[in-house]
């Protein structure tokens, strides 16, 4: 059986966390906030803060080990990988326990060239034995073979279903690669091409959802794509929320999601923001303005200036 730490207990946390195996740890999520506190305590090679960063799971509780149902979830190793925190948000909603494997991007390991030989990327995930790549795909996969588990994140109407995927695939493939190419090129021209492209993005997003969350015979408009509650779209966007802001900031923007310009979706992200398991799982926007100044700037040979 899994060791439990509870709230009351964090005082303690030096004396007997020591003593628990790592792969078996149970922590209630009221805990974790408490355990930010004691991020000096040595656990082998981890601290605690290491801990609370790696594992931290927004369910309501958390564990780290080999699962009952076979679950490892391949990651990058930078803790803002937008894909990454798509396929642990599903993961959270259904309560399924997983091992979590943190992985360099820049080495292709054994496990990584074997799970994902055509692409190489990360995430993958590996459900007995098996992988499955690519965090849209995956999300679908983790819907259809665990419906037991919590509500499902895709709609249930077939042409539903069908326009989240193809606004997810659009957010994918046009939208956001238009949003960082504000910051990838050094030329003005292409940059304020990239903002008008990303704008009218914007745009066609905040139609979307006014259409996308109608519910009910008298088509009501929900809080979320999904509905009244979170779903594949809200998902598929909303891990993006935190890239746009930093985005925006180093540009020497106004912000995306303005109030003025598209209020459904700033007031969606509002509210996609502070729902459970989100809260705990998206990215600080520090630490992507930190990622991109420090990796991607050089990659791309930009300088780093606000609004180059």
């Amino acid at each position: 059986m899994p060791c439990v730490v509870e709230a009351n207990q964090c005082k303690a946390i030096h004396l007997s966390f020591t003593k628990l195996p790592l792969q078996r740890v149970l922590l209630s999520q009221v805990c974790v906030r408490v355990l930010v506190a004691y991020s000096t305590v040595s656990l082998g090679r981890y601290s605690i803060y290491t801990l609370i960063n790696t594992y931290t799971h927004p369910s309501t509780t958390i564990m780290v080990g080999a699962q009952e149902q076979g679950l490892k979830l391949l990651v990058p190793r930078s803790g803002v990988s937008i894909y990454a925190i798509r396929v642990q948000m599903p993961l959270a909603m259904k309560g399924l326990a997983y091992d979590y494997l943190p992985k360099d991007p820049g080495c292709k390991s054994d496990l990584l060239l074997a799970s994902n030989p055509v692409h190489k990327t990360l995430p993958v995930l590996i459900h007995g034995g098996r992988p499955v790549c690519e965090s849209l795909i995956i999300m679908e996969y983790l819907d259809n073979a665990f419906p037991g588990n919590g509500a499902s994140i895709l709609p249930a109407d077939p042409y539903r279903r069908a326009v989240a995927r193809f606004w997810a695939a659009y957010i994918d493939n046009k939208m956001f690669p238009s949003c960082i190419g504000i910051l990838s090129t050094a030329k003005q021209q292409e940059k304020a091409d990239k903002v008008e492209e990303t704008l009218a993005a914007f745009g066609l997003l905040e139609a979307a959802l006014a259409e996308c969350s109608k519910e009910g015979e008298a088509e009501a408009e929900a809080p979320f794509f999904g509905g009244g509650s979170i779903g594949f779209l809200d998902i598929a966007l909303g891990c993006y929320i935190p890239w746009f802001e930093a985005i925006g900031r180093l540009a020497g923007m106004p912000p995306f999601l303005d109030a003025t310009r598209t209020p459904k979706l700033a007031a969606w992200a509002g509210r996609f923001r502070a729902a459970e398991p989100v809260i705990a799982l998206l990215t600080a926007v520090d630490k992507v303005e930190e990622y991109i100044t420090k990796v991607l700037y050089p990659k791309w040979n930009v300088a780093v200036t606000v609004g180059n």
